[in-house]
């Protein structure tokens, strides 16, 4: 991304940039207990980490997360405590993931030019993914983190019955953070809340409002924590993390 940095040069100091971290789903396939965005990764709490990424990350000005009402007090203490000083507000999320997104959309500063969309439970981000997906949104509009598929992508029917291979070349596994100018965001959320559509990811939204969105290349390593070993998995990628 070199080059993606020249060109935007010092010109990062004239936006404001909000991070908006979703910590508010029910977690039932991690643990029915256990809430994930308050599980612990080698000792730290799945949230304080990926808080802690956009904390880091000269470009981003404030932090909003949305996680679940009863959970309000105990995000903003655990954040505040682990010194996460960007946080602005913690807000509760809605019925879908797309609607907890427009609530942290609505509750970021007014003057925001670029939001990103975070999946807490992708606390290994790394604040050079960060960094570089702000910077294909700066000139594309909306940008997302992914990488190319490499198993045999097959699609299906109801049934389970092949019915198309697609080409791997042209098919890639996206991920957080998706970074959006901010009024293309507006326009695309609530067009969609409109018109009923419940997309499965943020950039869904852009596409059906007919904004482009840039793929770029991030780290694969920058997994969904979604099921208990993953914990163990997370572990391990952190240990190799620091010995590299």
């Amino acid at each position: 991304m070199g080059k993606l940095s020249s060109l935007i040069g010092s010109s990062n100091r004239n936006r404001f940039n909000s991070a908006v971290i979703l910590a508010g789903g029910s977690g039932t396939r991690f643990d029915e207990k256990l809430v994930k965005q308050f599980a612990e990764v080698a000792g730290v709490p799945v949230i304080v980490r990926a808080a802690r990424a956009f904390e880091n990350c000269g470009f981003i000005h404030e932090i909003v997360v949305v996680t679940r009402p009863q959970d309000t007090d105990g995000v903003r203490n655990i954040l505040e405590e682990n010194g996460i000083t960007k946080l602005t507000r913690v807000v509760a999320g809605g019925e879908t993931r797309q609607a907890s997104a427009k609530n942290g959309f609505d509750a970021v500063n007014p003057e925001c030019d670029y939001v990103s969309i975070h999946d807490a439970a992708r606390c290994l981000v790394e604040e050079k993914d960060i960094k570089a997906v702000f910077e294909a949104a700066y000139l594309y509009g909306a940008a997302a983190l992914g990488y190319h598929a490499t198993d045999t992508i097959k699609k299906t029917d109801l049934l389970g019955n092949v019915k198309e291979t697609v080409k791997r070349e042209d098919t890639w596994m996206v991920m957080t953070p998706q970074v959006f100018k901010a009024d293309i965001y507006r326009a695309a959320s609530y067009t969609a809340e409109k018109a009923g559509f419940l997309g499965t990811d943020d950039c869904s939204l852009c596409e059906r409002a007919g904004f482009g969105v840039k793929l770029i290349e991030g780290d694969r390593n920058n997994i969904k924590i979604t099921y208990k070993d993953d914990i163990a998995v997370a572990e391990t990628l952190l240990k190799l993390r620091e010995n590299r």
